[in-house]
């Protein structure tokens, strides 16, 4: 299927600015005087499709996730990004604060890395390791293996459930009516947006990793 692209581009939602004291020196550039960091905020990535059929959809991403989990699935197949853009809907996905695209934080922490893969491949419901479920939709390749182990994205910095909530909640203000569609840590942070003030529409559940068909909750419909 042909997919027709009316508009699509990225940007930034939210976040905070901090300042040094002093003053810059154009001739002594690294010296962090007078010098300004934007940082905390989310980044959006977006397709608007030709032919518009449904309201837009944000997708949320999950915990050690960023936005490229709706992308594609690992073994290479069309994500739900490709999957709902070419049902009519724009798509949108974001990056939450200090993950992926939006990475820049103004409170820096350690990077984890800590070997947890086989508990990732537990938690994604693919099955109990080393043993996939009978009925699971991921590719038994060993490459989309390890395109998914590779797909893990740690934090810039500690985890904040306000901030994340306020760059969703900028996110969401900024599309307009939307659909919000979240993975994993997404869908308990999203029990914390302001509903009443959001103008969400309705909110789904689905696990990236996985084939639309295997997913329990019932596809969008335009």
């Amino acid at each position: 299927m042909t997919l027709a692209i009316k508009k699509q581009g990225s940007y930034a939602v939210g976040g905070t600015i901090i300042t040094n004291e002093g003053t810059f020196d154009g001739k002594d550039q690294m010296n962090p005087q007078g010098q300004s960091l934007h940082g905390d905020h989310a980044r959006v990535s977006f397709q608007i499709p030709e032919n518009v059929k449904g309201l837009p959809i944000l997708m949320w991403h999950g915990w050690w996730e960023d936005s490229s989990s709706w992308d594609t699935t690992s073994d290479g197949r069309d994500g739900f990004k490709t999957i709902f853009a070419e049902k009519g809907f724009p798509v949108y996905l974001i990056d939450q604060a200090r993950r992926g695209s939006a990475g820049k934080t103004t409170v820096a922490t350690p990077i984890n890395t800590t070997p947890n893969e086989q508990w990732f491949f537990n938690q994604f419901r693919l099955g109990t390791w080393p043993d996939f479920f009978d009925n699971v939709q991921f590719s038994r390749e060993p490459e989309a293996l390890n395109q998914f182990f590779r797909a893990m994205v740690p934090d810039t910095g500690s985890i904040e459930s306000d901030l994340l909530v306020a760059g969703t909640s900028a996110a969401v203000d900024s599309i307009g009516d939307t659909i919000l569609m979240t993975h994993s840590h997404a869908e308990a942070l999203a029990g914390l947006l302001p509903w009443q003030t959001t103008k969400l529409k309705r909110s789904s559940h689905l696990n990236p990793a996985l084939d639309l068909s295997s997913q329990k909750t019932k596809p969008l419909k335009p």
